[in-house]
């Protein structure tokens, strides 16, 4: 077998450069409390707890708990550190991985976890039959084309055994960004042995090897246990948490009010209301989503094919307002990639509304005052409160040019593939990001093989091709970087989207919740939480 050269995993901090970690609780370090039960709302439906084919909100916060990934982020710096993998060799060319797994962590049914139980979760997940959302985060590895294909009788042909407690990784391509998948839930690994067994009743009867183990799966309430043989030594300190099912925002905003439940996400609308009751306004933390929301152009239809017209829009949308519907949680956007990504300049200015230079660039496209415009569809997949005053904002702002504006909407299963089909002319939408690396948003929404599926707008540069092409690979982080914001300012002279804002989350929580920090990519670091009502 031939030798790996080992790269030490340098400043895997930089790789997540922009990420910040938030503590809930300022004052000294105090000795944590064993026991107790944290309250939780549960946010959404949850179906399955199968990491393979988790798909709400809901689902994705509970994974966690019960499951785990072999990278993690550490609770302290933010920082991606070794979970189930305790060591990781990467060949020289970026394109081996050879992971080296910790020994004697269980299974909650007790079963010791081995490299086949990650070669069949990884196969698992990339095996289009399986329904995964995991399917795109392993692309880059070896054999991912021949399973998407119908062949999986093998499996990964990339995935490969080496030993009881050694698998390694074969990429097509090197992807500096694959740490960071290997941190994904949907990539939590599952014991062969059980689902195998049971695939469709996995999801109702999970066992994973995390902090918490399933005590009760019902419609109304969801009950974790502490896994007394965790493998992280002394943790956890909770000895269960329970999550209960509440049907409104208002009814998680009162439970909270009344102390029934310790934590939550809360509801835009509740953001100031909150903040001046009592003590709260001292347990609230807020920090970024990886969330960009924009509206895009169909730039092969008039009058948008026209790059004067586009820049007219930018220049009259007001998105300063767009996130005040949002409770002014957040930041207007200045570009694509959003606070707690890497690449993200906050240096960038975005262009100062300014109606008369759009009026200005509607007439050199040949539309002087609106005159021969063709009526144009404003198209959404939802139509609550806040996205039709949203669009409404926008319907004003684009017929103060003259636009005739209409606003549709389209059934939310069939909204991707309406807008990809080109019969829209412009589209509201948003993207957060499926792990936290700028390669994410770049390839997706701008690449040109990505048409038709996650690129919507149907931008096509070769030269914006080659650079993402040539900064997935870059091993040099910093270089990485500014590549993206080069390949960024690009895009942004041609217009394919505006960019409105990036969403902040706020959460609350009850005085007595210690160790809750918090991170764009993890809801909460359970097995470290713990209560202290003394």
């Amino acid at each position: 077998m031939k030798r790996l050269g080992i790269v030490v995993l340098l400043c895997l901090s930089i790789v997540l450069s922009g990420f910040t970690v938030y503590s809930a609780n300022a004052e000294p370090p105090v000795k944590p409390v064993a026991g107790g039960t944290l309250q939780l709302p549960l946010d959404g439906d949850v179906n399955s707890l199968d990491p393979a084919l988790f798909t709400t909100a809901g689902e994705r916060a509970i994974i966690p708990a019960l499951f785990d990934t072999l990278m993690i982020y550490d609770q302290t710096t933010g920082a991606l550190d070794y979970g189930l993998a305790r060591g990781i060799q990467v060949s020289k060319d970026g394109k081996v991985f050879r992971i080296t797994l910790r020994k004697g962590v269980l299974f909650h049914h007790g079963r010791a976890l081995t490299a086949e139980d990650v070669k069949f979760s990884f196969d698992r997940a990339a095996n289009p039959a399986t329904g995964s959302t995991a399917v795109s985060l392993l692309s880059a590895v070896e054999g991912a084309e021949v399973l998407a294909g119908g062949n999986a009788a093998n499996g990964l042909s990339g995935v490969r055994v080496v030993d009881p407690y050694t698998i390694q990784i074969n990429l097509s391509q090197p992807s500096m960004f694959f740490f960071t998948i290997l941190a994904e839930p949907a990539l939590s690994i599952v014991p062969k042995d059980l689902v195998t067994k049971d695939p469709a009743g996995f999801g109702r009867i999970p066992r994973g090897t995390g902090p918490f183990k399933l005590g009760e799966f019902g419609p109304q309430r969801i009950r974790l246990l502490k896994n007394d043989q965790y493998w992280q030594s002394g943790l956890p300190y909770l000895a269960s948490i329970t999550w209960t099912r509440y049907n409104t925002a208002k009814a998680i905003y009162d439970a909270f009010t009344t102390y029934e439940t310790d934590l939550i996400n809360l509801d835009p609308q509740y953001l100031d209301l909150l903040s001046k009751r009592g003590s709260w306004n001292k347990t609230m933390q807020t920090w970024p989503e990886l969330t960009t929301f924009y509206f895009g152009f169909n730039m092969q239809k008039p009058p948008f094919d026209r790059p004067e017209v586009r820049r007219a829009v930018l220049l009259t949308v007001n998105a300063a307002a767009y996130l005040g519907l949002h409770g002014g949680a957040g930041e207007v956007a200045n570009g694509v990639l959003p606070p707690g990504i890497g690449g993200h300049n906050p240096q960038r200015q975005r262009p100062v509304r300014n109606l008369k230079e759009a009026a200005n660039l509607i007439s050199k496209a040949g539309y002087p005052g609106g005159r021969g415009m063709p009526p144009i569809k404003i198209s959404a997949g939802s139509m609550s409160g806040l996205q039709k005053q949203l669009l409404e904002l926008v319907k004003a702002d684009l017929e103060t040019l003259g636009f005739k504006v209409q606003i549709e909407q389209i059934d939310p299963d069939k909204y991707d593939q309406y807008v990809a089909s080109g019969q829209t002319n412009m589209f509201s939408y948003g993207w957060t990001a499926d792990y936290p690396d700028p390669h994410n948003f770049m390839f997706n929404l701008f690449h040109s093989s990505q048409i038709g599926a996650t690129n919507l707008t149907g931008y096509k540069n070769a030269q914006v091709d080659k650079l993402i092409d040539q900064a997935r690979e870059e091993r040099d982080p910093l270089k990485r970087l500014t590549l993206y914001q080069n390949i960024e300012d690009q895009i942004a002279k041609e217009v394919p989207m505006i960019p409105t804002f990036h969403p902040a989350a706020v959460r609350a929580f009850q005085s007595w919740v210690k160790g809750n920090s918090i991170h764009p990519v993890i809801p909460l670091f359970y097995a470290q939480m713990w209560l202290d009502k003394r």
